[in-house]
C-alpha cells in the first residue's frame, strides 16, 4: 500500500468515525495518519485490523 492510498483511506474513515486512525506498514511505521506529523514515526505496538 502506498502512503497516498493510506492517506486517503485515513481521511475517510475519520470522516465516517470522527476519530483518529493510523495505517501503519508492516514494519510498524505510520504511513498514515489523522495527525500528519506522526507519518514516519514507528509504533513499536502494532496491531492490525487487516493482517
Amino acid at each position: 500500500m502506498t502512503n497516498e492510498l493510506a492517506q486517503v483511506m485515513v481521511e475517510r474513515t475519520r470522516h465516517i468515525l470522527h476519530q483518529n486512525i493510523n495505517v501503519m506498514n508492516s514494519d510498524g511505521v505510520k504511513i498514515g495518519s489523522g495527525e500528519r506529523k506522526r507519518i514516519g514515526q514507528k509504533h513499536d505496538e502494532k496491531r492490525g485490523v487487516f493482517g
